[in-house]
């Protein structure tokens, strides 16, 4: 294992998260996804894996709730039955009995597309399926996604009614700092010394720094290329967003929500753009459905409603008046999708997904393992890898998140409800471009927390009335 300098330094911060409350690590976890072409360590063993920052700052967050016996019952009760943590833990279990089992039992009897070295290097190719290092180390992403399921479910109980407020106060900071981010890699390309973020960009992975698009720099920010930029960018713009929209942190909120937009356009990323036109409409729909059918609508989104549309067509109209923007646009529309649909790369991957399909047959609906192939979408991924049984399961815990009993408090519901819509826009980038049955760290994390609060009232609710009715007495 090669310790790297932003893994000694994410050591030291995770030493000083021991000393401090769950809002610190909380902080500091959401902070690190942003690192998304960092190494803290690079693991020779597993073939050269990379361990990340988030992941890293994760184990110490398990460490401070592992050795606390309150904290950790509280984050284990998050499993128990019927509760959305369950199906979850049932998916993980199934997914690590797959890529052990799965990939032995059907070897060779299906092909799939992996990650395989050839003559001429290493590329994504159809080959047979075989157990790979690659089941291992993505079945390790996912088990850590309900390690930090359960650590933020322990931490929000701790944190108590103030969990989810302190939970978006850094979803607004990590905006902030996401399009930092951006900007200096915009300056240091401009400059010629993208050198200096080297430290940064240490990951095993190819890293597409200096690509353009239509003469317009990529912006890729702290990670590896731009769509990976786009689309943390599009999830702390709906997240930040949505506060705005409910008003909570109002003006902290727009900012933050408007530097997001921006590194959303900058990153000219086509599954951005595609996943920020699913979710401002999605979200128009359901302001408008709040003020007609309910009769409820705070005074931003009453604004999102009437000054929405005339916005974007006066933005329309100006950018058509001036000849050298409206050609910009066109290159750019015409470069993101257009062009990009009739690749060979846009022709590469609806290869992929029908491959996946037939996995899923060949395997008799049992998957051939996580790991083991590559689509270029979420519920694909998942059918392909984790079959019928996993994708049952995984589906119930998602949808019983997303449908969770929202809290009597309006503040504490207006939280709610943008963690949701920006796990929403994780579920939606992933279906139109994610290769992974791995929704993210940031995923599960704002679930647990998110379900924490939901299942303690729940729980006080029940308490209460079982408390009253021994009251009464019988007659």
């Amino acid at each position: 294992m090669q310790i790297e300098l932003i893994g000694v330094v994410a050591f030291l911060i995770g030493l000083i998260s021991l000393g401090r409350s769950p809002g610190f690590s909380v902080y500091m976890v959401f902070l690190s996804t942003l690192l998304g072409a960092s190494a803290a360590a690079i693991l020779s063993a597993l073939g050269g894996a990379s361990l990340q920052p988030a992941h890293l700052m994760l184990a110490f967050v398990l460490l401070k709730v592992g050795t606390n016996p309150y904290r950790l019952a509280d984050g284990l009760s998050s499993l128990s039955f019927p509760r959305p943590g369950f199906w979850l833990l049932i998916t993980v279990l199934y997914a690590l009995a797959g890529s052990v089992l799965i990939t032995r039992l059907f070897a060779g009897s299906t092909n799939v597309y992996s990650i395989a070295r050839l003559g001429d290097g290493v590329r994504i190719a159809l080959v047979p399926l075989v157990p790979t290092t690659g089941n291992l180390t993505q079945s390790l992403y996912f088990a850590s996604d309900l390690l930090a399921y359960v650590a933020f479910y322990a931490c929000s109980r701790e944190l108590g009614s103030r969990s989810l407020s302190v939970l978006c106060s850094a979803a607004v900071v990590c905006a902030f700092a996401n399009l930092a981010f951006g900007l200096i890699d915009v300056a240091t390309y401009l400059t010629g010394t993208g050198e200096l973020l080297s430290f940064l960009r240490n990951a095993g992975y190819t890293m597409l720094v200096e690509v353009e698009m239509a003469g317009f720099k990529r912006v890729v920010g702290s990670f590896s290329e731009a769509s990976t930029y786009g689309s943390a960018s599009l999830f702390l713009f709906t997240f930040t967003g949505k506060m705005w929209l409910e008003e909570v942190f109002t003006r902290r909120a727009g900012l933050a929500a408007a530097a997001s937009l921006i590194a959303v356009i900058a990153s000219t990323s086509t599954t951005a753009y595609a996943g920020l036109a699913i979710v401002v409409t999605f979200e128009y729909l359901n302001c408008l459905y709040m003020l007609v059918i309910h009769r409820r609508s705070t005074r931003n989104a009453t604004l999102f409603l009437f000054l929405g549309p005339f916005v974007v067509a006066f933005l329309v109209m100006l950018g058509a008046l001036q000849e050298s923007v409206w050609d910009a646009v066109q290159n750019i529309y015409q470069a993101a999708f257009s062009e990009k649909l009739t690749s060979d790369s846009g022709i590469e991957r609806s290869s992929w997904n029908y491959q996946g399909l037939q996995n899923l047959f060949e395997t008799n609906g049992l998957g051939v393992g996580v790991g083991s192939t590559r689509t270029s979408s979420w519920p694909l991924a998942v059918l392909a890898s984790l079959g019928i049984i996993g994708t049952v399961t995984y589906f119930a815990f998602v949808l019983l998140f997303f449908f969770a009993r929202p809290s009597k408090d309006d503040r504490t519901r207006s939280f709610q409800k943008s963690i949701r819509l920006a796990c929403i826009c994780q579920v939606v980038l992933g279906s139109i471009g994610s290769p992974f049955v791995d929704l993210g760290l940031l995923f599960f994390m704002c679930a647990g927390m998110s379900m924490a609060v939901s299942e303690s009232e729940k729980s006080a609710s029940v308490a209460r009335a079982q408390m009253l009715a021994g009251s009464v007495p019988a007659e």
